[in-house]
Protein backbone atom coordinates (compact mmCIF):
# COMPACT_ATOMS: atom_id res chain seq x y z
CA UNK A 1 0.00 0.00 0.00
CA UNK A 2 1.38 3.40 -1.03
CA UNK A 3 0.66 6.41 1.15
CA UNK A 4 0.26 9.82 -0.40
CA UNK A 5 0.27 13.23 1.11
CA UNK A 6 -2.97 15.19 0.57
CA UNK A 7 -1.42 17.37 -2.19
CA UNK A 8 0.22 14.52 -4.11
CA UNK A 9 -1.61 13.50 -7.31
CA UNK A 10 -2.85 9.96 -7.73
CA UNK A 11 -1.19 7.65 -10.24
CA UNK A 12 -4.19 8.15 -12.56
CA UNK A 13 -3.75 11.94 -12.48
CA UNK A 14 0.00 11.76 -13.02
CA UNK A 15 -0.28 9.28 -15.88
CA UNK A 16 -3.06 11.27 -17.58
CA UNK A 17 -0.79 14.30 -17.95
CA UNK A 18 1.30 14.76 -21.08
CA UNK A 19 4.26 16.80 -19.86
CA UNK A 20 5.68 17.47 -23.34
CA UNK A 21 2.30 18.67 -24.58
CA UNK A 22 1.94 20.94 -21.55
CA UNK A 23 5.41 22.39 -22.06
CA UNK A 24 4.79 22.95 -25.77
CA UNK A 25 1.51 24.73 -24.99
CA UNK A 26 3.28 26.96 -22.47
CA UNK A 27 6.08 27.71 -24.96
CA UNK A 28 3.49 28.72 -27.53
CA UNK A 29 1.64 30.99 -25.06
CA UNK A 30 4.87 32.62 -23.85
CA UNK A 31 5.92 33.18 -27.47
CA UNK A 32 2.58 34.83 -28.20
CA UNK A 33 2.88 37.05 -25.14
CA UNK A 34 6.50 37.93 -25.93
CA UNK A 35 5.71 39.09 -29.48
CA UNK A 36 9.34 38.70 -30.50
CA UNK A 37 10.84 40.25 -27.37
CA UNK A 38 13.52 38.42 -25.34
CA UNK A 39 13.78 35.43 -27.73
CA UNK A 40 16.73 33.96 -25.82
CA UNK A 41 14.83 33.91 -22.53
CA UNK A 42 11.42 32.63 -23.60
CA UNK A 43 12.38 29.01 -22.97
CA UNK A 44 13.32 29.88 -19.36
CA UNK A 45 9.98 31.62 -18.84
CA UNK A 46 8.13 28.62 -20.30
CA UNK A 47 10.06 26.28 -17.98
CA UNK A 48 9.19 28.48 -15.01
CA UNK A 49 5.54 28.40 -16.09
CA UNK A 50 5.63 24.60 -16.33
CA UNK A 51 7.05 24.35 -12.79
CA UNK A 52 4.21 26.56 -11.57
CA UNK A 53 1.70 24.40 -13.45
CA UNK A 54 3.13 21.21 -11.98
CA UNK A 55 2.93 22.62 -8.45
CA UNK A 56 -0.63 23.85 -9.02
CA UNK A 57 -1.77 20.48 -10.37
CA UNK A 58 -0.14 18.66 -7.45
CA UNK A 59 -2.01 20.90 -5.00
CA UNK A 60 -5.34 20.68 -6.75
CA UNK A 61 -6.80 19.37 -9.95
CA UNK A 62 -7.87 21.57 -12.81
CA UNK A 63 -11.35 21.69 -14.26
CA UNK A 64 -9.96 23.32 -17.40
CA UNK A 65 -6.25 22.61 -17.72
CA UNK A 66 -5.85 24.78 -20.83
CA UNK A 67 -7.31 27.80 -19.04
CA UNK A 68 -5.05 27.13 -16.07
CA UNK A 69 -1.98 26.86 -18.33
CA UNK A 70 -2.91 30.11 -20.09
CA UNK A 71 -3.30 31.91 -16.77
CA UNK A 72 -0.02 30.53 -15.43
CA UNK A 73 1.82 31.47 -18.65
CA UNK A 74 0.44 35.00 -18.35
CA UNK A 75 1.56 35.32 -14.72
CA UNK A 76 5.01 33.90 -15.49
CA UNK A 77 5.44 36.37 -18.37
CA UNK A 78 4.30 39.32 -16.22
CA UNK A 79 6.70 38.32 -13.43
CA UNK A 80 9.54 38.01 -15.96
CA UNK A 81 8.80 41.48 -17.41
CA UNK A 82 8.62 43.00 -13.95
CA UNK A 83 11.99 41.51 -13.07
CA UNK A 84 13.46 42.88 -16.30
CA UNK A 85 12.03 46.34 -15.67
CA UNK A 86 13.17 46.31 -12.04
CA UNK A 87 16.66 45.24 -13.06
CA UNK A 88 16.84 48.04 -15.63
CA UNK A 89 15.55 50.55 -13.09
CA UNK A 90 17.99 49.40 -10.42
CA UNK A 91 20.90 49.89 -12.80
CA UNK A 92 19.77 53.42 -13.55
CA UNK A 93 18.89 52.70 -17.16
CA UNK A 94 15.56 53.91 -18.52
CA UNK A 95 13.12 51.18 -19.41
CA UNK A 96 12.78 51.17 -23.20
CA UNK A 97 9.19 51.82 -24.21
CA UNK A 98 9.29 49.16 -26.89
CA UNK A 99 9.84 46.61 -24.14
CA UNK A 100 6.67 47.75 -22.36
CA UNK A 101 4.33 48.02 -25.32
CA UNK A 102 4.54 46.73 -28.84
CA UNK A 103 4.17 49.50 -31.41
CA UNK A 104 1.37 49.40 -33.92
CA UNK A 105 2.28 47.50 -37.05
CA UNK A 106 3.40 49.76 -39.87
CA UNK A 107 2.46 47.20 -42.50
CA UNK A 108 -0.49 44.98 -41.78
CA UNK A 109 0.13 42.01 -44.05
CA UNK A 110 -2.28 39.14 -43.87
CA UNK A 111 -4.89 40.98 -41.81
CA UNK A 112 -8.38 41.33 -43.21
CA UNK A 113 -8.83 45.10 -43.70
CA UNK A 114 -12.57 44.88 -43.04
CA UNK A 115 -11.98 43.08 -39.73
CA UNK A 116 -9.35 45.65 -38.80
CA UNK A 117 -11.67 48.58 -39.63
CA UNK A 118 -14.53 46.97 -37.67
CA UNK A 119 -12.20 46.33 -34.73
CA UNK A 120 -10.89 49.90 -34.65
CA UNK A 121 -14.42 51.31 -34.93
CA UNK A 122 -15.62 49.08 -32.08
CA UNK A 123 -12.66 50.06 -29.90
CA UNK A 124 -13.29 53.77 -30.39
CA UNK A 125 -17.04 53.43 -29.86
CA UNK A 126 -16.57 51.39 -26.69
CA UNK A 127 -14.07 53.89 -25.31
CA UNK A 128 -16.37 56.81 -26.21
CA UNK A 129 -19.15 55.18 -24.21
CA UNK A 130 -17.22 53.65 -21.28
CA UNK A 131 -13.78 55.30 -20.96
CA UNK A 132 -13.45 58.62 -22.81
CA UNK A 133 -9.87 59.14 -21.53
CA UNK A 134 -8.86 56.20 -23.70
CA UNK A 135 -9.97 57.75 -26.99
CA UNK A 136 -6.79 59.72 -27.70
CA UNK A 137 -4.33 56.93 -26.86
CA UNK A 138 -6.37 54.62 -29.12
CA UNK A 139 -6.28 57.12 -31.98
CA UNK A 140 -2.54 57.57 -31.53
CA UNK A 141 -2.01 53.81 -31.48
CA UNK A 142 -4.12 53.29 -34.59
CA UNK A 143 -2.17 56.04 -36.36
CA UNK A 144 1.01 54.03 -35.72
CA UNK A 145 2.71 56.67 -33.60
CA UNK A 146 5.25 55.75 -30.96
CA UNK A 147 4.44 56.63 -27.36
CA UNK A 148 7.10 59.31 -27.46
CA UNK A 149 5.49 60.99 -30.48
CA UNK A 150 1.99 60.60 -29.04
CA UNK A 151 3.11 61.97 -25.66
CA UNK A 152 4.58 65.07 -27.30
CA UNK A 153 1.35 65.71 -29.18
CA UNK A 154 -0.84 65.11 -26.11
CA UNK A 155 1.61 66.84 -23.73
CA UNK A 156 1.93 63.83 -21.45
CA UNK A 157 4.73 61.56 -20.27
CA UNK A 158 5.37 58.59 -22.61
CA UNK A 159 5.41 56.00 -19.80
CA UNK A 160 2.17 57.36 -18.32
CA UNK A 161 0.49 57.29 -21.71
CA UNK A 162 1.70 53.74 -22.40
CA UNK A 163 0.48 52.53 -19.00
CA UNK A 164 -2.90 54.21 -19.47
CA UNK A 165 -3.23 52.57 -22.89
CA UNK A 166 -2.41 49.18 -21.36
CA UNK A 167 -5.15 49.63 -18.73
CA UNK A 168 -7.60 50.80 -21.40
CA UNK A 169 -6.76 47.89 -23.67
CA UNK A 170 -7.08 45.37 -20.83
CA UNK A 171 -10.51 46.75 -19.85
CA UNK A 172 -11.73 46.60 -23.45
CA UNK A 173 -10.42 43.09 -24.11
CA UNK A 174 -11.89 41.87 -20.82
CA UNK A 175 -15.31 43.22 -21.81
CA UNK A 176 -15.07 41.74 -25.31
CA UNK A 177 -14.07 38.29 -24.01
CA UNK A 178 -17.53 38.10 -22.40
CA UNK A 179 -19.17 38.95 -25.74
CA UNK A 180 -20.38 36.05 -27.85
CA UNK A 181 -20.99 38.06 -31.02
CA UNK A 182 -18.95 39.33 -33.93
CA UNK A 183 -16.48 41.28 -31.78
CA UNK A 184 -15.44 38.15 -29.91
CA UNK A 185 -14.91 36.45 -33.26
CA UNK A 186 -12.71 39.33 -34.43
CA UNK A 187 -10.74 39.23 -31.15
CA UNK A 188 -10.14 35.50 -31.66
CA UNK A 189 -9.10 36.18 -35.28
CA UNK A 190 -6.49 38.76 -34.24
CA UNK A 191 -5.18 36.62 -31.37
CA UNK A 192 -4.67 33.73 -33.79
CA UNK A 193 -2.97 36.07 -36.28
CA UNK A 194 -0.52 37.18 -33.58
CA UNK A 195 0.35 33.63 -32.51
Amino acid sequence: MVRRTPGEPSDATASARDVLKELEFLRHRIGALARGRYPDEQEDVASDAWIRLDRALRREGARNEEAMMTSIAWRAWIDFCRKKMTACGALGHPVPLDEVEVKAATVEHGVDPEALATWRFAVLEWFARHQPRCMEPARQQFAGRSWTEAAEELREQPNSLAKRWQRCKDAFVSAIRKDRGELRGILDYFEEAVT
